[in-house]
């Protein structure tokens, strides 16, 4: 199997397997050779890949395909690809097309991650197979959730995104397409597996490398526009959807309004009927106290004639009653009075017979 290629001081390694000693051994082994015996010769080690001054490398792309496997061989490789960071080369992990398990904690470790379109991203919780006493189960427990932490915290820091948000996706086992991938912040960006039409190193120096670098160039320009068309496509749906979503909360208000406009022109019009009803009911109210009025002046009218015609003459409001001669003469007279009132009471009843 052909693990490197190398253009111009930049190498690329592939890890097709699953994650294992063996193809991890591979890995770094591939890495190592690009540094040279120079290197090798001089101890100038960083972990397990050795580099060389005079023969370093710019750039590292680790490109991906794998399901996962042991966490801790798994380890080894995001080591070095870190300490390298740490030297100064600029390490991109390429995902083509699956990074599940321990492969996406691996590409956690590049300056940069690139994913192809139809690639896909899968966490979860760290798992094993283990038999034992209940003992020995604990501790298999306590190692995997210590395990499952230190890979949400390697998720978090390359997301920005909580420790305790990370647990929550891995212990659902959440896959990705490359779009959500790079949405959620595992992947910077999308890169195209369509064939191009790239230039050679000899063609450089044909008569025509000018235009050959033009061309190059404007691939390069047409591949970045694609992309960018791409996620300006995929934000323009998604404006649509709210824009969707907008009128049909607007249509609901609008509906919502029309009862309630429906609603109060009914209140409107039992308020003016209960209204009418009033202003109906004061005005019998004024009639009725007119006729009382008319009734109560009919009555007194009645009673003073009644009175006159018993011989009680009226009272005068201004003179004193008690020390009145007249008035002491009417007390007197009031059995009379009274007696002739009856009489006259009786008349009154036999003449309205």
């Amino acid at each position: 199997m052909n693990y490197l290629e190398i253009q111009n001081k930049a190498a690329k390694v592939k890890l097709n397997d699953q994650v294992d000693k063996f193809s991890i051994d591979q890995v770094i082994e591939e890495i190592d050779k690009t540094y040279g015996m120079k290197g090798v010769e001089d101890s100038f080690a960083i972990g397990e890949i050795v580099a060389c001054a005079e023969n370093a490398i710019d750039t590292l792309t680790v490109e991906i395909h794998t399901g996962g496997g042991s966490v801790f061989d798994g380890y080894r490789l995001f080591n070095s690809m870190q300490e390298l960071r740490n030297r100064g080369v600029s390490v991109t992990a390429r995902i083509n097309t699956l990074a599940a398990s321990m492969g996406s904690v691996i590409a956690m470790a590049a300056d940069k991650i690139e994913i192809a379109a139809n690639g896909r991203m899968m966490i979860h919780e760290a798992s094993t197979a283990m038999a034992g006493d209940a003992e020995k189960m604990r501790q298999t427990a306590n190692l995997l959730e210590g395990i499952s932490d230190e890979i949400a915290a390697i998720y978090a820091m390359k997301t920005g995104k909580t420790q305790k948000e990370m647990r929550d996706l891995m212990k659902s086992e959440t896959w990705m397409t490359a779009k959500q991938a790079v949405e959620m912040g595992f992947a910077d960006s999308i890169f195209d597996t369509k064939a191009k039409n790239m230039a050679s190193i000899l063609d450089r120096f044909r008569p025509d490398a000018a235009l050959t670098e033009k061309v190059i160039g404007l691939e390069a320009s047409v591949a970045s526009a694609e992309n960018q068309i791409t996620e300006i496509s995929a934000q323009l749906t998604e404006v649509q959807n709210d824009f969707a979503t907008a009128i049909a909360e607007l249509s609901e208000l609008k509906a919502s309004n029309e009862s309630i406009t429906a609603q109060l022109t009914e209140a409107q019009s039992q308020l003016q009927s209960e209204k009418d009803v009033v202003i109906a009911k004061v005005a019998e109210i004024e009639t009725l106290n007119e006729k009382l009025i008319e009734a109560q002046n009919s009555a007194s009218a009645k009673a003073a004639e009644i009175l006159a015609s018993a011989g009680v003459p009226p009272i005068d409001a201004n003179q004193d009653p008690l020390e009145t001669k007249t008035l002491r003469e009417q007390i007197n007279a009031l059995p009379t009075a009274q007696a002739r009132l009856e009489a006259t009471l009786k008349n009154w009843d036999k003449l309205n017979k």
